[in-house]
């Protein structure tokens, strides 16, 4: 029988009663094993066919392909590790972590990484650094976990003389320091990188646009958060959305029109932020699927915006978009900074403001918190707002 067509492939499936005589059959003749064998190796390739897709221009497709097939991967990753086949887990793992992060499963994405490298191949191994992505822990606001798993993936990257992924460590201990508020050992892990890249980039490797993108991206962050240079973190984010164009990389696009937005948000130019936030957000929405990751800091810029010029409702609708979209991502320091934008917007008077509730004693790294308090202050200090309540 027919069913729903997902990313353009049709799926076919069975009578219940057929399948469950096909499927007796099977392990009567001792052919069960095998039939799972080749199912888990036939998914297993498709995520790694569609990893490097999910970076790309047909990334929507490719994401709506393996939503249709999510419960397939499911069932690879508990086969491949039911019977410890743990370099075939850990490549799934590895292969489907950027599907998780962009479709919003990031707390399951985080159980199976972590059932992955604790039942998988112990040993240094290029699949098992790749595995070792922190960002799943680091979206969540779990900065030591997410530091200790960077660490991990440095030291196995250099005993592997793996050039590109110490290139990734480094950044990526790079962003966590960042967001811990140690901007010193940020920027030394960060410039460190850069000496890494120069070597990439003089052996012709074609990763080093993307690593040089990740890094610029957070030295503009350090600039802006740090030196209160406006002027070049926006030079630094403005490089790094070349830099994403020429990699087609319709994600990172999407996220630097953010950033640059963010900036502008700082430097109290509101229709210069409002205008990079509704660019964000039309990509986000041309993307589809794809650019649902974009749209709560986008939403939380926005609604900042147009809190400045007296745009109370469309301000709220923001920010109410951000905190449900956060909420079903798990993203926690967004559910804070929506929360709290949402309680600003209350202090105005105006009647969509309503009191809001704490946000259940969760906390956030010094960068959020840092950023969020600037947002705010920009919003308070522009012109034709009304009285913000001191908090």
């Amino acid at each position: 029988m027919a069913g729903a067509a997902t990313g353009g492939v049709i799926h076919y499936r069975m009578l219940e009663p057929i399948r469950q005589y096909a499927w007796e059959k099977l392990e009567q003749y001792g052919e069960a094993d095998k039939a799972r064998d080749r199912h888990a190796a036939f998914f297993l390739s498709l995520a790694e066919r569609a990893e490097p897709e999910l970076a790309r221009l047909r990334q929507s497709a490719w994401l709506e392909r393996l939503e249709g097939e999510h419960d397939n991967m499911r069932e690879a990753l508990s086969w491949n590790l039911e019977h410890e086949e743990g370099e075939l887990a850990l490549r799934l793992e590895a292969a489907l972590w950027r599907f998780w992060h962009v479709r919003g499963y990031l707390s399951e994405g985080l159980r199976w990484m972590e059932r992955v490298l604790a039942e998988g191949e112990p040993a240094a191994s290029q699949v098992r650094v790749k595995a070792l992505g922190g960002w799943l822990t680091q979206f969540q606001g779990d900065f030591a976990r997410a530091k200790a798993t960077y660490e991990e993936m440095l030291k196995l990257s250099r005993e592997l003389g793996d050039k590109g992924n110490i290139a990734t460590a480094l950044n990526s201990l790079g962003t966590v320091a960042a967001q811990q508020g140690d901007n010193e050992r940020a920027r030394s892990l960060l410039h460190e990188n850069l000496e890494v890249i120069k070597e990439l980039e003089a052996e012709g490797s074609p990763a080093s646009t993307v690593k040089k993108f990740y890094v610029c991206n957070q030295l503009g962050y350090l600039a802006i958060n740090e030196e209160n240079d406006y002027a070049r973190g926006t030079t630094l984010w403005e490089e790094s959305l070349a830099l994403a164009r020429k990699l087609g990389d319709d994600y990172l696009i999407g996220t630097t029109l953010g950033n640059l937005g963010h900036v502008a948000l700082m430097q109290r130019a509101l229709e210069r932020a409002k205008s990079r936030s509704e660019e964000a957000l039309a990509f986000a929405e041309e993307l589809g699927s794809a650019g649902v990751e974009l749209v709560p800091s986008a939403c939380i810029n926005l609604g900042l915006a147009t809190l400045g010029p007296g745009e109370h409702e469309r301000a709220m609708r923001s920010f109410e978009e951000a905190l449900v979209m956060s909420q079903d991502m798990g993203r926690t320091p967004q559910v804070i900074e929506a929360l709290e934008g949402m309680a600003s917007l209350a202090g105005t008077g105006h009647p969509l403001g309503t009191p809001v509730g704490s946000s259940g004693g969760s906390t956030r790294g010094h960068w959020h918190q840092c950023f969020h308090t600037r947002r705010v202050g920009v919003a308070r200090a522009a012109p034709g707002l009304g009285q913000f309540p001191a908090r």
